[in-house]
């Protein structure tokens, strides 16, 4: 389960929808997600907690492996930094910063400093084929203090390509999928927030927007395949689902 409303448990589903198990904590429960697979092969979970109830490891039945002192941790993933073939952990906090660490959750890089980091997403960039890109809604307070952009790291924390975003405080989650129209280069993001709307842009190789649209519902999901010889782009709102195909 990700995005946890605190009032929920950290739960794992198998493939039928039957509930495996249930991690609980009093504080609440920002975000959780699949991590490296542990010594015993089976997954693990890392389990980001509201307030000063840190970050936790889960092994492959719900139970703590370690926790590591942190505040809000508002997001965590897990992504191969580093090219060996074992994920590491990322993770937001209170203090905006984007946190990389090992799978004994020692701290081992910051990335984007200079910048406010809450919530972040693994996305894919151009041509590859998985996720190894990091899509990040920034606030910068050093250079540009208050602009709203969107930054995209390569999975070492290199600045790829930086965006125009949505102006405003509510847009504080964003998602993003590569597409083709013919043989350019697309690059579609949804931003989402605390109110029931969502902006999708798409922005051209050279990263200037191309089209824009505001939906009045929230879309927190997208992705794009190729569909009769040409991408097609498709965007998960709260009721139905959204399919694009980038004009000539």
């Amino acid at each position: 389960s990700r995005d946890q409303s605190w009032a929920s448990d950290g739960t794992l589903l198998d493939n039928s929808g039957r509930r495996l198990w249930s991690y609980s904590y009093g504080g609440g429960i920002d975000d959780s997600s699949p991590a490296e697979a542990g010594e015993n092969g089976k997954s693990t979970f890392v389990v980001g907690l509201n307030g000063g109830g840190g970050i936790v490891l889960l092994d492959s039945q719900g139970r703590e492996i370690w926790r590591k002192t942190e505040t809000n941790v508002w997001h965590v993933e897990s992504l191969d930094v580093d090219g060996d073939g074992r994920r590491e952990i990322l993770n937001s906090n209170a203090r905006g910063e984007l946190l990389v660490r090992n799978m004994g959750g020692e701290i081992e890089n910051r990335y984007l400093r200079g910048y406010y980091v809450a919530h972040f997403a693994l996305t894919r960039w151009v041509d590859e084929p998985t996720a190894t890109h990091i899509l990040v809604p920034a606030t910068g307070f050093s250079a540009d203090c208050g602009k709203k952009v969107l930054i995209v790291l390569d999975a070492k924390g290199k600045t790829i390509a930086t965006l125009d975003a949505t102006p405003g405080e509510w847009a504080i989650r964003a998602a993003g999928a590569p597409l083709r129209r013919k043989t350019e280069s697309l690059f579609a993001v949804v931003q989402t927030g605390n109110l029931p709307r969502t902006v999708l842009s798409v922005y051209d190789a050279e990263n200037k927007i191309v089209y824009r649209e505001v939906l009045g519902e929230l879309c927190s999901s997208l992705n794009a395949m190729s569909v009769d010889s040409r991408d097609k782009l498709f965007l998960g709102c709260d009721s139905s689902v959204w399919e694009y195909t980038p004009a000539d």
